[in-house]
C-alpha cells in the first residue's frame, strides 16, 4: 500500500506518495537533509522542519500544530538508509533522525 499525502495549495489539490515526498526533499536546496524532518497526514501544517538533537515523533507532531482530528492515530517513520526508503512503526516518544518522515494516519 502506498501513502498518498492529499492537500490544497493555493485552491489547487496536490497529491503525491509519501515515496514522492522523499525523492523530491533529497533534492532541495533550502535545508540540508541532515537538518530536516519531514512530517505528512493528519496534522494541521504538514511540511519540514528543522531537526534538533533529541527530536521525537510527538515533538514534530506538536511542531506541525498537534492532530487534526481528535482519535487513535497509526504513526510511522519513513527512513532512507543506503537509499533505500523503509517504513518503521513509531510511537510519540520515538527518536527521529535527520531526513525522517513522520506520518500520522487516523485509524479505522
Amino acid at each position: 500500500m502506498t501513502c498518498r499525502i492529499v492537500t490544497t495549495i493555493v485552491g489547487i489539490i496536490a497529491s503525491v506518495s509519501v515515496i514522492q515526498l522523499l525523492a523530491t526533499s533529497a533534492t532541495s536546496t533550502n535545508i540540508q537533509a541532515d537538518e530536516r524532518v519531514f512530517v505528512v497526514g493528519d496534522v494541521h501544517r504538514p511540511g519540514e522542519y528543522t531537526y534538533e538533537e533529541g527530536l521525537t515523533v510527538g515533538d514534530v507532531i506538536t511542531k506541525a500544530g498537534g492532530f487534526r482530528h481528535e482519535g487513535a492515530h497509526r504513526l510511522s517513520v519513513h527512513r532512507t538508509v543506503d537509499g533505500k526508503v523503509t517504513k518503521n512503526p513509531a510511537i510519540s516518544e520515538t527518536l527521529v533522525k535527520p531526513g525522517d518522515t513522520v506520518t500520522a494516519m487516523m485509524t479505522d
